[in-house]
């Protein structure tokens, strides 16, 4: 690495030596030629030329003419004889010195042909030129005016820089944000003058609305003006048609003569629009005619409108425009609907008067409110009852219809109008209108009880309501052979004078019997008359013999020993696990055992006997709440009952017999029963439920001088596989659920 370093540099060394000694022996020529250069006025400037091997002279050439050496005016820069030919120039001025400048060498023998000439470096001695001047279609407008333009238009604006050398640099700009790619910008000469031009920068630009008040600045940039810049704006007018905003718009209901609403149509226009109000039509919401489709007349040309307070008769649909020179507006609509509490303006047929229907007709009632929303409607009927007044909805429209008129539509009818306006409600009612039922007698049903029952010895009381207009002129109660008008009596009847209703056109009769007997259980007819007809309604009276105080005492103490026995019952149930009392789950030993403890607490007994030979016989009874099921089998015989506390069986051969009762697991017990075998042989199977299925049996058939031995496995699971069955083949079981308590079954093989 090192070695080819020192390679590279001696290359270098190398290079550079027989480049000077090629200068030093060889050809004159440029090191340095002269360039384009700028300067203000009165300014010192340098055009550099150095040239290598200068052998000839240097001479300065100005627009193709030689420059002579003028001290104070064109002067070496250095000395020419080693190389610099480079020429300062004093006091530039622009008609002196402006121009292409050439440096030039001769040769440095009259045959040798080595004489240069460097290419023409222009030297520009800058003129200011004079403040940009802005014009619109060749009109000039004035530093700091105004320039009208209409929006949404295309406008061309031109900026003029003249008598500058070089041209001026023109750029534009809206307020303080140059409109790039938006302009071009054009030099020429000036007229009459070469050595100074003229700049026309061109702006083509779409204004709008948002621009209005703006200024257009076209700014000049020349090295010679004081501050680098000179710049000449305009203050933009844009014209625009008018838009226009609603101010005010009510956001809650309007009710009359509370409040009140100012409108204001805001038009954003140039130049200033005139604002024009319309009303169209009446109350808006009683109209189904768009507000656009029509005009409307004129209302106001003012931008506001006041309404204070509101009535009624300014609901309308109001739009608001404007207009200018440009153009108009887009028409805004507001509808104003004033709310006012409702109120009555008929209600017929009459008010005030009395209106008399006659019974089981038909009539209809009216009323009409005017309101604002539209009211709703209800008739309600007041009435006396019971000594208060009764009112009852009758109606929620305007219109009550009234069919099969009875006494009970009697009384005053008034029509409630309600609005809501804000949320509250404003209600208005009318007068009353009385209406009259005038009509035959009519018993009322519905008051009137049509049953009676009173007990032997008693005194009954018939009673019945009525309604008659005009008053009845004849009220009697009938029965058999009997009639008896109101106010009189006989013996044990009597019927009341007339009592007075809960209404001034109702009554009530009574008929007392004193000391009812049972021969006066029948039906009484009611009779009653006036001008207009008549009605007839019966009551049915029932005598019963009273209790005697005996039969309340037998009752009461037959019920006292239903309960004692049945809670007997309960407890003897709860006791011994019967019925909803049994256990549930697997057996455990203390089950067990409590189970062991009530048997053995009853007398057990148990007998078994056998005869003849080469067979065995075996009985078992079982005794369970008094039933007796036996099976026997040759004849052995053996006897279990609930008293009983071992359970043994029993061959002729046997010496003894023995059963243990030991836990077979922890939810279970095992019955290991031993027998003797019969002479000559024998083979029995044992099974044992006791409130569950059977777990192991184990059966073995011996020689007749073995044993048979049978164990059983004994649980209390309460759902016995032997649940409401019997055994059968001369097995013994109990039928019924588990919940009876435990079975037992033994199959013969």
């Amino acid at each position: 690495m090192e070695l080819r370093f020192a390679v590279v540099v001696v290359f270098f060394i190398f290079a550079a030596f027989c480049i000077h000694t090629s200068h030093s022996q060889g050809m004159q020529q440029f090191d340095r030629e002269p360039q384009y250069t700028e300067a203000n006025p009165g300014e010192i400037v340098i055009m550099p030329c150095r040239v290598f091997n200068k052998k000839g002279q240097c001479v300065w050439q100005k627009d193709g003419k030689p420059v002579g050496i003028y001290p104070g005016k064109y002067e070496w820069v250095s000395s020419p004889d080693l190389g610099d030919c480079s020429l300062r120039i004093s006091a530039a001025r622009a008609d002196l010195d402006a121009g292409e400048w050439e440096c030039q060498v001769t040769a440095s023998s009259f045959d040798a042909q080595d004489a240069l000439t460097s290419d023409p470096a222009r030297l520009v001695v800058r003129v200011p030129p004079s403040p940009p001047q802005l014009e619109v279609e060749l009109s000039p407008i004035a530093d700091g005016g105004n320039l009208t333009l209409s929006a949404g238009k295309e406008a061309t604006v031109r900026c003029l820089s003249r008598g500058g050398n070089p041209a001026a640099n023109v750029k534009w700009f809206l307020d303080d944000r140059e409109l790039v790619g938006q302009y071009n910008q054009t030099n020429t000469t000036d007229i009459g003058k070469v050595k100074t031009w003229m700049a026309v920068s061109t702006l083509t630009y779409t204004f709008n609305k948002t621009d209005h008040s703006k200024l257009l600045r076209c700014v000049a940039l020349h090295e010679a003006y004081p501050t680098k810049s000179r710049e000449s704006s305009v203050t933009l007018d844009i014209h625009y048609a008018p838009e226009v905003t609603l101010v005010g718009t009510p956001t809650v209901d309007l009710e009359e003569n509370i409040d009140s609403v100012s409108l204001r149509c805001r038009a954003d226009a140039n130049p200033p629009a005139t604002v024009i109000w319309r009303r169209v039509g009446g109350n808006p919401s009683l109209s189904n005619k768009s507000p656009v489709a029509s005009m409307g007349d004129i209302y106001s040309f003012q931008e506001i409108l006041e309404f204070s307070p509101v009535t009624r008769k300014d609901s309308a649909t109001y739009s608001c425009e404007a207009k200018n020179t440009i153009g108009t507006s887009n028409l805004i609509t507001i509808p104003i609907d004033i709310k006012y509490s409702p109120m009555i303006v008929n209600v017929g047929p009459a008010v005030s008067q009395q209106l008399t229907v006659t019974l089981y007709e038909s009539t209809r009632l009216e009323c009409q409110a005017e309101g604002n929303p539209q009211p709703r409607y209800q008739w309600l009927h007041r009435r006396p009852k019971d000594g208060e007044e009764d009112i009852v909805i009758r109606s929620e429209d305007r219109y009550l219809h009234i069919t099969n008129v009875t006494y009970e539509h009697q009384g005053e009818y008034i029509c409630i109008a309600t609005s809501t306006i804000n949320g509250l409600e404003r209600m208005v009612q009318s007068e009353a209108i009385t209406l009259r039922v005038v009509g035959p007698p009519q018993v009322l049903n519905e008051v009137s009880s049509r049953f009676i029952s009173v007990e032997r010895g008693d005194d009954a009381v018939i009673r019945a309501v009525f309604c008659a207009d005009p008053r009845p002129i004849r009220v009697s109660w009938r029965w058999a052979a009997f009639q008896m008008e109101a106010g009189s009596g006989s013996g044990r009847f009597v019927a009341e004078a007339l009592h007075k209703g809960k209404r001034d056109e109702c009554y009530e009769t009574r008929l007392r019997i004193q000391r009812v007997e049972m021969n006066d259980a029948r039906h009484y007819y009611l009779t009653v008359e006036n001008d207009k007809g008549s009605d007839t309604f019966y009551v049915t009276l029932t005598v019963k013999e009273p209790v005697s105080m005996a039969t309340v005492i037998a009752v009461v103490i037959a019920c006292l020993f239903l309960i004692i026995v049945v809670t007997l019952c309960l407890l003897y149930a709860y006791r011994s696990e019967r019925c909803c009392f049994d256990r549930k789950g697997g057996s455990k030993s203390t089950d067990l055992e409590s189970m062991k403890s009530d048997v053995e607490s009853v007398h057990s007994s148990s007998q078994c006997s056998s005869s003849g030979n080469n067979s065995a016989t075996s009985q078992t009874s079982i005794n369970r709440g008094g039933t007796q099921r036996s099976s026997s089998i040759g004849q052995t015989k053996c006897h279990v009952s609930n008293s009983v506390t071992k359970i043994q069986t029993t061959s002729s051969s046997s010496s003894s017999n023995s059963s243990n009762l030991s836990d077979a697991s922890p939810s279970s017990k095992k019955l290991n029963i031993t027998t003797s075998a019969l002479p000559g042989g024998g083979q029995f199977k044992t099974n044992i439920f006791i409130n569950g299925p059977t777990a192991t049996t184990t059966t073995s058939s011996l020689p007749p001088t073995t044993t048979t031995t049978t164990t059983t496995t004994i649980t209390t699971n309460p759902f016995s596989a032997l649940n409401g069955e019997s055994i059968g083949n001369g097995g013994i079981g109990f039928p019924g659920s588990a919940l009876r308590g435990p079975a037992v079954a033994k199959n013969q093989q």
